[in-house]
């Protein structure tokens, strides 16, 4: 896994974005690969950010999500400005498990395993405890993203999930930070190699919101 300036043209550009608000996530707790819909607020600020994906880049060939029902919500809102493209569910973009903190909320996690959540964001953990680790999460992500990029010649749309976004990053040396709903990063894959580039953040969604988990 390898950062920097794309000398291949032999490269599918995939936009990884976090899935719309949820009930648990306005409450600031995680709810790991457990179903919940997108709220309302989740909604209405998915149908606006379809528009702005529009207007800003070039238009994706392929929507992919996580089978998870906030994923796939958000995911065929963005496809109803993209009827050209096709829509596929993968699971292995599913959440993160997050274990023992699964259904908690950062200062839940600080007060019963103190300094723990900060040592695994500076990458001195490898994931919660009985969860998922970082590279478990981003090997099978990639693992998707690589089953599916033969299927189709331009941009993909990648619906996902925070801890997948996270994951990812974690594992090409960036900063392990909480990802805004809406919001990730262009991540570039070549398709005769295993070299993967996180080239740039995107956000379509609010960017003044700072998400807690």
């Amino acid at each position: 896994m390898t950062r920097g300036v794309i000398q291949d043209v032999d490269v599918r550009d995939f936009i990884l974005i976090r899935h719309a608000e949820t009930r648990s996530n306005r409450l600031a707790r995680w709810h790991g690969d457990s179903d919940e819909p997108i709220s309302t607020k989740g909604r209405q600020e998915s149908a606006r950010a379809a528009e702005n994906l529009v207007a800003r880049m070039e238009k994706p060939q392929l929507v992919l999500t996580s089978r998870l029902l906030r994923a796939v919500q958000t995911a065929q809102i963005f496809h109803r400005l993209l009827p050209a493209a096709k829509l596929v569910q993968d699971d292995a973009l599913r959440e993160r498990e997050m274990g023992d903190w699964a259904g908690l909320g950062p200062a839940e996690v600080e007060s019963r395993w103190p300094g723990m959540l900060a040592a695994w964001e500076r990458g001195e953990l490898k994931g919660p405890p009985n969860g998922e680790t970082d590279f478990g999460v981003a090997a099978r992500a990639m693992k998707a993203l690589r089953k599916n990029m033969r299927n189709c010649p331009g941009p993909v749309l990648v619906v996902t999930h925070g801890g997948v976004i996270r994951s990812l990053l974690r594992t090409s040396g960036w900063e392990n930070l909480p990802v805004p709903h809406l919001g990730g990063y262009l991540t570039r894959v070549k398709q005769d190699a295993d070299d993967w580039w996180m080239a740039k953040k995107v956000v379509f969604g609010d960017p003044a919101v700072k998400p807690m988990t």
